[in-house]
C-alpha cells in the first residue's frame, strides 16, 4: 500500500501517512526500499505472465517473438519517479538477460496510454468513419484520487 508512491518525492503533508501505513502493513519493519519492494511485486507479474505464455502460445513459440514493454506512469511525475520506476522493472527481471527476446521498453503517462488506446481501438470499428484526421476527444484522467482533464 502507498508503495509505488514512494518512487516520488511525496508532497507536504503525505510523507507521515504514507510511513506509517507502510509500517502497519509490514509487521517486519520497512527496511526495504521502495524500488526494491516493487522489483519483487514486479517479479510475480513477471512469472504470471511468462506461466500464461507458455500456457496459450507455448514456450517454443513466444520466446522467439519480439516483446516490446510498455510502463504506464501517473502523468504528474517527476523524472525521478520515472527513473525509479524503470530501475523496479529490470530488476523484477523485465530486462534483455531475463527476456533476450525483449527488444525495447516504452515509458509512458496514464492519460497518453488511455488516448493511443482509444484511437487504436476506433480504427476499423463501427466508429472509424465518424474518426478523422483533426478530429478530439477530451481524456479524463481519474486515479490516484486527482482529477485531471
Amino acid at each position: 500500500m502507498w508503495t509505488k508512491l514512494l518512487l516520488d518525492v511525496p508532497k507536504s503533508g503525505e510523507v507521515d501517512k504514507i510511513m506509517k501505513e507502510l509500517s502497519l502493513s509490514d509487521k517486519q519493519g520497512s527496511s526495504a526500499k521502495p524500488v526494491e519492494i516493487i522489483a519483487k511485486y514486479l517479479a510475480h507479474v513477471k512469472a504470471h505472465m511468462i506461466k500464461n505464455l507458455d500456457i496459450h502460445y507455448g514456450k517454443g513459440l513466444w520466446m522467439t517473438l519480439p516483446l516490446t514493454l510498455v510502463i504506464t506512469v501517473p502523468a504528474v511525475w517527476s523524472d525521478a519517479a520515472k527513473d525509479s520506476t524503470l530501475q523496479s522493472v529490470n530488476k523484477a527481471g523485465f530486462n534483455n538477460i531475463e527476456l533476450p527476446q525483449l527488444k525495447r521498453t516504452i515509458l509512458t503517462t496514464e492519460p497518453e496510454a488511455a488516448a493511443i488506446y482509444t484511437i487504436q481501438e476506433l480504427r476499423g470499428g463501427i466508429q472509424d468513419d465518424q474518426f478523422a484526421v483533426g478530429d478530439g476527444f477530451v481524456v479524463c484522467d481519474m486515479g490516484g484520487g486527482t482529477v485531471d482533464l
